[in-house]
């Protein structure tokens, strides 16, 4: 971490950090949950072959903060600081259903 320019200062390295907690599954964060610590530098897939574009990674965070409160949408839209609509229109980019 210390090696890396941080290009968007503190507000990249606060997304990092939320982004190695979502998909880290364990009690510590590991060096693989870094986007810069890849194993393929510029590669399009991750570990699990999930997107890992800006879109994809906003796409993952959106569903699992909408799973993690239910799909309660006000709650959700609060945590994720934005707004409710905003939130709609991610919920429709992204073709996220609730599931059944």
């Amino acid at each position: 971490m210390l090696g890396y320019p941080w290009p968007g200062n503190v507000r990249e390295l606060e997304n990092v950090i939320e982004r190695a907690v979502v998909i880290g599954q364990g009690p510590e964060l590991q060096a693989r949950h870094l986007p810069f610590c890849a194993p393929v530098p510029g590669a399009a897939t991750g570990e699990a072959g999930e997107d890992q574009s800006l879109e994809g990674m906003e796409k993952l965070h959106v569903r699992t903060m909408l799973e993690r409160h239910q799909w309660n949408i006000a709650r959700t839209a609060r945590v994720l600081n934005i707004d409710r609509t905003t939130l709609h229109k991610k919920i429709k980019k992204f073709g996220l259903e609730r599931p059944l």
